[in-house]
C-alpha cells in the first residue's frame, strides 16, 4: 500500500473515532457522576412504585420515585432498574416490596445542580 492511500485509511478510522470521543464527552457532562465526598447526603422519601414494560415481551420492571428537599425546596428521582431486572409481576412486586411508600432513603445530591441525584441500591 503506497503512503497515500495509507494515509487515506488512516483519515477514514480516525475522523470517526475522534467523533465518537466528542459524543462521549457530551454525553459524559450530562450524565450523573458517581457520588463522592462532594456530593452532600440528604433524606429522601419514596412517593411512588409502578412498573413498566420492558423492551422484550411481556416482561415488566420495577420503576421507584423519591423525593427530596435540597434548601428548602423540593426534587424528585427515579429509581430505574436495569433491563436485567426485567421479569414477572412477582419478580417486580418483590422489588416494589422493598421500597415500600414513605419509607426512607439517603440521596447523594449533585453539588452543582440539585436536580441530580443518585441512590446506592445494594
Amino acid at each position: 500500500m503506497d503512503r497515500k492511500a495509507l494515509l487515506r485509511c488512516a483519515r477514514f478510522a480516525i475522523v470517526p473515532a475522534a467523533m465518537a470521543g466528542l459524543a462521549w464527552g457530551r454525553w459524559h457532562d450530562k450524565a450523573p457522576s458517581p457520588p463522592g465526598p462532594a456530593w452532600p447526603t440528604v433524606e429522601g422519601t419514596i412517593s411512588e412504585t409502578r412498573f413498566r414494560a420492558c423492551d422484550h415481551g411481556a416482561a415488566i420492571a420495577p420503576e421507584v420515585t423519591y423525593t427530596y428537599l435540597v434548601d428548602g425546596r423540593p426534587h424528585d428521582g427515579t429509581l430505574r432498574f436495569k433491563a436485567s431486572h426485567c421479569g414477572t409481576q412477582s419478580a417486580a412486586q418483590d422489588i416494589v416490596d422493598a421500597w415500600p411508600l414513605g419509607s426512607t432513603l439517603p440521596v447523594h445530591v449533585d453539588p452543582r445542580d440539585a436536580s441530580r441525584s443518585v441512590v446506592l441500591v445494594p
